[in-house]
């Protein structure tokens, strides 16, 4: 008889080390969002949308969060710039603020020096 449960379907489960993996990220997430909560921040908003959460780099920069959860959430509002700039290239209309892409790269700078 079989003792580990991840032998008897190997085609079908994940191995145990993956399903440890899984489930360490998960509880390293709980913990990045217990953090961004106690500082007032929606971390699942703030990763998905930052120009929603936050009205400029600085102001996310000034939060008290790990310095490598502020620097994930610059690069993906790094995307969004970028893809607002491609859009206008296009001919769709413009948010109107060329310089947040520059802030968002100096708000970068800054925090990777720091690291």
């Amino acid at each position: 008889m079989r003792e580990n449960v991840y032998d008897m379907f190997p085609k079908n489960t994940p191995g145990e080390e993956r399903v440890d993996l899984h489930v360490d990220q998960h509880i390293y997430l709980d913990l990045l969002r217990a953090s961004a909560k106690a500082v007032g921040v929606d971390l699942d908003a703030a990763l998905t949308d930052p120009p929603a959460v936050f009205s400029t780099p600085a102001e996310l920069v000034a939060k008290e969060m790990p310095n490598r959860l502020k620097m994930e959430i610059l690069k993906r509002w790094a995307y969004v710039e970028k893809e607002l700039e491609i859009a206008s290239d296009d001919g769709m209309p413009s948010n109107g603020n060329g310089d947040r892409l520059q802030e968002i790269n100096a708000a970068l700078s800054e925090l990777e020096d720091q690291s």
